[in-house]
């Protein structure tokens, strides 16, 4: 399952809301505006009935404790179904496992989201 920004959001929170923006604003969080995210997006995968979406960003936060930061949106029909963020401390292993470490790298950032987006 695909987390929300910043975490799990709790259970009985996700019932009854409309729209993920509903879900943050009862929680407490906020969505980044579109343009802020579209500015960061790095690569869109359409894989029927979904479109995966990932960005080279996932909050200023992250960006003092992580080197990788990742954010991939899951949009069905258009709206968006769901949102995690990775960071080298999930990938790493994952990578090393397929033989892909090399990704992590900076410079590789765009080919790390594209594999990402396409598992």
């Amino acid at each position: 399952d695909l987390e929300m920004h910043n975490g799990p959001i709790p259970l009985e929170l996700l019932g009854r809301a409309s729209s993920r923006s509903d879900v943050l604003a009862a929680a407490g969080r906020s969505t980044p505006q579109a343009d802020e995210s579209r500015e960061h997006l790095l690569v869109t995968v359409e894989c029927a009935p979904a479109t995966f979406e990932v960005f080279g960003y996932t909050c200023s936060d992250d960006i003092l404790r992580y080197s990788t930061n990742l954010r991939v949106r899951r949009l069905v029909a258009g709206q968006e179904d769901g949102c995690k963020d990775f960071h080298e401390t999930e990938l790493q292993p994952w990578l090393q496992d397929t033989g892909a470490e090399h990704l992590l790298g900076a410079s590789r950032e765009s080919e790390l989201a594209a594999v990402v987006a396409h598992h």
